[in-house]
Order: C-alpha cells, then sequence, then structure tokens
C-alpha cells in the first residue's frame, strides 16, 4: 500500500483547493422477513427489480428475501431480483442472516457476504443451509422447505457451541430427521464451491504471461493491448476462472483509466500508486504498461479539449470505476488464491481482491472530485497550431591564443502547437470560471464522499502483509493508523485529521547543497468539503507576475514558439544577462565549428514569472476545511499561502 490510489484520493481532496488541474456486515439473529412468490419472484410493492445476482452455498433456492420494498424468495437457481443500491436482506423464516447493499454489477451473495469479517458466522450460516437442505444433498443445490423452516425457529448463530446446540435442540423440537452438517464439512463445501467458481482460466494465464513477456515498451500500443487483453478475458465464459477473470479485467479497467494522460495529468496517478496498492508481483505486471513512452500526450482523445469535456470525461471514469468495485464484491472467498504467468509468479488472492476493489473505490472518489470542478473556460486546453517565428541569439566562445566571446542574432519559422493554458495560464487561473464547481457537483461529492469513506472501510480489513512482502511492520502500523483515522473522521470520533505534503529540495547551507525535507503539515476537517462545497466563490485570488529579471516584455509569439510564458528581450539585455546570469536564458542547443570554439544557442527572451495569492472569505467553506496549518517544526503558517 505505502502512498496508493486511497492516500491519493483523499490528497485530491486537497489538490481541488490548492487549484491544481488536478457492502455490507453481519446482521444479529433479530426477527426476519417471510415472502411469497417463487422465481426470483415477490410480492412486488414498488416497480420490478431490474438486476439478478444469485445466492451461492450451493445455489440455494427457497431463502426469503427482500431488496428495499420488493419482498420475493430465490428460485431453484438460487436468482434474486434488486436494483442498484438496494438493501437486501436475507432470512430463514425469522431468521434473519444478514443484510447486504448491491450495486448494478454485483451478481453473486454468500455466506462471507452476510457476515463481514465474521468468518465463522459465516461458516455457521453455510452449516444451517446445508443442514436444511431438503435432500440433505448440498452438491446438487440446496433447496429449502418453506414448512420445514417454519418448523425450526430461531438459531444461535453467536459462537459454535451455542450454535451446535440450539441447532440439535431445534430439530428435536420440530421433529425434523436431519443430519446436522459439521462445521468442518459446511465449510468445505463452500470452499469447494466457489472454487468451482474460481478455478484457473486459460485467458487469465494468456494476458499475465503476455504482459510479463513484454519488452519492446518503447513502440508498444498501449490502447490496442488493453483491448486484446480485453477481448481475449470477454471471450472466455466458462465458470472455471471466473473470479480470475473478474480481478483481471479489473485491473485492466483501472489501467485504461489511468492510461488516460489527463486523468494522470489531473490527478497525478503514477504506477506505483496502482502496483503497491495491489501485491507486488502483480505490480512488476502493471509496471509494464503504465506510463510508458506512448502516453506522454497531453491532448484530448478526438481533440477536444473543453474543461467541460474533462469533467464529463473524469464523471464517465468514475462511475466505471464504481462498477468495478461493484464486481469485484462478488469475490467472498477469504481463503482464494491463484497462481499465474510461467513462472507462477503473479498472485491473485482475497486479500489482493480487497485491495483492488478499495483502490477502484478511491480512484472513483478522486475522479468525482476532478468532475466536480470546471478549471477555466472552453478551449483552454485545446490544442492550436500556428506558424510561429523563433527569435535566437548564439553566443559563440572561443579560446586559445586569442580567446573571445561574440554574439550573432538568428531566426528560425515554423510550426507548433500549443494551447493557452501552455502560454497564459495566469489568464487561466485568473479566468471566473476557473476552480468553479460544475452543475452536478453536489451529487458527485456525495458520490465520492461514500466511495472514499467505504474504500477506507474495506483497505481497513485487508492483510496488508499478504499484499506486498516489501512492506515493513514499520510501514503496515503506519499505514493502519491513517487509514483508522479516517475512518474515524468518518464516523465522527475525530473532527479533524492530520495530512502531510513534503518533499526534498536541496539547499545551499554555505558548506555545499545538502537535501533538506520542507513541506506543510495540514489540519483537516474534509467533511465540509464534501457537504457544503469549497470554490472559487469561497476565496478571493490574484494573480501577479513580472519578467525573469526584470527585463524584456511579455511576448505571445515567443511564448507560443517556447510552450511556456516568455518575455522578449534586446540584444543589449540578452549580452548584460549572459555575462551576469546566464542560467536566466532559455538554451536551447549548442554546435561546434572548430576544437578550439563552439556556439550556444539560446532563445531571445526570458520567462515570465508569475504567483497567484489566494485569500479566505470570512465565513466561507475554506476556514471549515483547512483548519490550521505548520510547517515540518511546528511552527504555524497560513493555510492559504500554502496552497
Amino acid at each position: 500500500m505505502k502512498k496508493n490510489v486511497l492516500s491519493m484520493a483523499v490528497a485530491c481532496v486537497l489538490s481541488g483547493v490548492m487549484l491544481t488541474a488536478c457492502g455490507g456486515g453481519g446482521d444479529d439473529n433479530g426477527g426476519g422477513n417471510s415472502g411469497g412468490g417463487n422465481n426470483g419472484g415477490g410480492t412486488d410493492t414498488g416497480s420490478k427489480p431490474q438486476h439478478t445476482a444469485v445466492f451461492l452455498d450451493s445455489v440455494v433456492g427457497g431463502l426469503d428475501y427482500q431488496c428495499d420494498d420488493y419482498v420475493g424468495v430465490t428460485n431453484a437457481k438460487g436468482e434474486f431480483l434488486f436494483d442498484d443500491g438496494d438493501s437486501c436482506s436475507f432470512a430463514l423464516g425469522n431468521q434473519r442472516l444478514g443484510s447486504v447493499t448491491l450495486k448494478a454489477g454485483n451478481s453473486l451473495v454468500t455466506p462471507y457476504t452476510l457476515a463481514g469479517d465474521d468468518k465463522e458466522r459465516a461458516i455457521r450460516i453455510a452449516a444451517l443451509l446445508q443442514t436444511l437442505d431438503s435432500d440433505s444433498n448440498p452438491e446438487n443445490g440446496i433447496t429449502l422447505d418453506k414448512a420445514q423452516v417454519a418448523q425450526l425457529g430461531i438459531i444461535e448463530l453467536g459462537s459454535d457451541d451455542a450454535f451446535n446446540t440450539s441447532l440439535v435442540e431445534a430439530l428435536k423440537t420440530a421433529g425434523l430427521t436431519k443430519d446436522v452438517v459439521s462445521l468442518a464439512a459446511a465449510k468445505d463445501h463452500l470452499s469447494a464451491t466457489l472454487a468451482g467458481v474460481n478455478g484457473r482460466s486459460v485467458a487469465v494465464d494468456k494476458v499475465l504471461s503476455d504482459l510479463q513477456a513484454l519488452t519492446d515498451l518503447k513502440n508498444l500500443d498501449v490502447e490496442s493491448k488493453l483491448k486484446d487483453y480485453k477481448g481475449t478475458l470477454q471471450a472466455e465464459t466458462t465458470d472455471s476462472g471466473k473470479v480470475d477473470r473478474q480481478i483481471v479485467l479489473a485491473m485492466l479497467a483501472m489501467l485504461e483509466v489511468t492510461n488516460n494522460p489527463v486523468v494522470a495529468e489531473r490527478l497525478g496517478f503514477t504506477s506505483s500508486a496502482i502496483g503497491s496498492g495491489y501485491s507486488t508481483s502483480l505490480a512488476k505486471v502493471i509496471d509494464v504498461i503504465i506510463h510508458t513512452p506512448g502516453t506522454a500526450a497531453v491532448a484530448l482523445k478526438g481533440g477536444k479539449g473543453y474543461t467541460r469535456d474533462v469533467a464529463q470525461l473524469m464523471g464517465a471514469y468514475a462511475d466505471s470505476m464504481e462498477k468495478v468495485a461493484a464486481t469485484l464484491a462478488d469475490i467472498q472467498d477469504p481463503d482464494y488464491s491463484a497462481t499465474y504467468g510461467d513462472d507462477e509468479s503473479v498472485t491473485l488472492n482475497f486479500d489482493g481482491a480487497k485491495a483492488l476493489r478499495a483502490s477502484a473505490m478511491a480512484m472513483a472518489s478522486a475522479l468525482n472530485i476532478a468532475a466536480s470542478y470546471q478549471y477555466g473556460p472552453d478551449n483552454a486546453y485545446a490544442t492550436q497550431e500556428e506558424e510561429v517565428t523563433l527569435p535566437r541569439m548564439h553566443i559563440k566562445e572561443s579560446w586559445g591564443m586569442q580567446p573571445s566571446t561574440t554574439y550573432e542574432e538568428s531566426a528560425s519559422t515554423f510550426k507548433t502547437q500549443f494551447s493557452q493554458l501552455d502560454i497564459e495560464p495566469d489568464n487561466l487561473v485568473n479566468h471566473a470560471d476557473f476552480f468553479r464547481l460544475t452543475d452536478d457537483a453536489k451529487a458527485r461529492l456525495g458520490k465520492a464522499k461514500a466511495q472514499l469513506n467505504g474504500a477506507v472501510a474495506i483497505a481497513l480489513t485487508i492483510d496488508q502483509s499478504k499484499l506486498d512482502d516489501s512492506l515493513t511492520q514499520e510501514e503496515i502500523e503506519a499505514n493502519t493508523a491513517t487509514l483508522k483515522q479516517l475512518a474515524d473522521h468518518f464516523s465522527g470520533k475525530v473532527t479533524t485529521i492530520q495530512w502531510e505534503n513534503t518533499e526534498t529540495k536541496y539547499v545551499n547551507t554555505g558548506m555545499g547543497w545538502e537535501p533538506q525535507n520542507v513541506g506543510v503539515k495540514y489540519n483537516l476537517n474534509v467533511l465540509p468539503f464534501f457537504d457544503e462545497m469549497l470554490d472559487r466563490s469561497d476565496v478571493t485570488i490574484k494573480v501577479a507576475g513580472a519578467c525573469d529579471g526584470s527585463v524584456g516584455e511579455r511576448d505571445a509569439e515567443l511564448s507560443k514558439a517556447m510552450g511556456e510564458p516568455m518575455c522578449l528581450i534586446s540584444s543589449d539585455e540578452f549580452k548584460a544577462l549572459a555575462q551576469s546570469d546566464r542560467g536566466a536564458l532559455k538554451y536551447i542547443g549548442w554546435m561546434r565549428e572548430a576544437q578550439d570554439s563552439h556556439t550556444t544557442i539560446y532563445a531571445k527572451g526570458v520567462s515570465y514569472d508569475w504567483s497567484t495569492q489566494m485569500t479566505p472569505l470570512a465565513g466561507s467553506t475554506f476556514d471549515k476545511v483547512f483548519v490550521s496549518c505548520t510547517d515540518l517544526d511546528d511552527n504555524k503558517v497560513s493555510c492559504a499561502d500554502q496552497l
């Protein structure tokens, strides 16, 4: 995990105000719901649900369920109906087994789903279902007899001893001749059933082996490669290896999102951010795909460059990541593990699947945050092409018997591509639509909050030692502490969280250049960010700038030629800088005419340096989110000045 996508989603809360471009748990034994209907049907007190999932120990038919206001009984295939976001509860007559919230894309519920982190409770539920199977042969499916279920009453599920005692007594009282399925046998059967879904996949083996074998990354067509991999996996429809395919398809979906240069630039996703959030061996495979030379472009696909299009793109990707997370929720077997690759070096396991799910949810959160903001006017990021003339200065230096330095001017004309962001970033930041909430921001930020909260909850259940064997115990404890702090913050147990943003810079100490850690420690309350929202209306932003060295004038054509804000200077100003501060000049190249001379070529200009100053408005959301800030030595600093 180290620095993973989960932590980056929290960082995106910060990045929004930094003006950068940036299922269920167990239940007690309480009363349940009985229902009529068959074949996955029920008592329809609302519109008929649109989605179908399966309750699996073996497939379980005759199990009562209620998804929101829709009441039914699982059919012979174990199928039941639900709508996206429904809370579904399952019961044996008055014996409530548990509940789970389902999303579109979920297709499987098991005793493990209902029991949450309590694996022993899941086995007791499985033993109860298998014991009540009408033909006492769960291998051919489990069918529940409604009359027998009604006779049985309530069974204790809190402990093994209480379960066994209450089940034996209940069967005796009801006059039912049933052999109680042992907990060990129930676990073996449930594991075997899930293994039938989790068998080794030929398609997965092919994809992961090919990933490991890739060597020509320079010429790799990433988009085409991902498409081929998805086609290979989707063409395989056997039950064997279904879970493995789900995991790898989820991984590819995440790679497709992070490979988009707009997403990568806006959110700062990196290969290690995805890889170390999953598993060491799989991270090596992932590193093959992410950040190859083919992903360096900065233009949107199709040539679009509108800031509203960027927000919509982020929103679409956020929705896709939410579906990925829902699909991964189907993986229920805590003992699940599979190895792939020619040397079996790639391991897929239960904790890895949970980590991938948490990462998908955190990515969805970060993307929804990004989708909530517009960063400037339309066309601010659009790529434009224009013929420009670049004025240049040559410094010819000769040494030997008669050293000399001479200056010459030249110019070159060529076609160049640029965007307003490249040449006038200060004007973009100063625009009224920069860092402005979009029309659907409230809904997006509401989703982002729930997704981040859910990602944290899942991450806290993960055995990090199974993800990355390079993690030290100290790192694991630090990760856990961060996650616990976030969970407590979302639950209201703590009012603020601490977030440290540091980097290493080389500082001249007088004894030489030495590395020093610099940064800011933020004391944050992220809840108002999601609930009350924060944008340009909460602050005033002042933009100021000047030519480097206070020489020259800002020049649009030179800026277009160089791809950054530039100031055109005179020949005399250039010569003065060449003699006093050559580092301020913009180097282009050099050539050597003779053994004792060479010429260095510079642009005839200097950078236009600009900065912003942000001031929070009194009573705004800003001060509610940024409670206080200090430097690394705990000296109080202005939060606004650090952004």
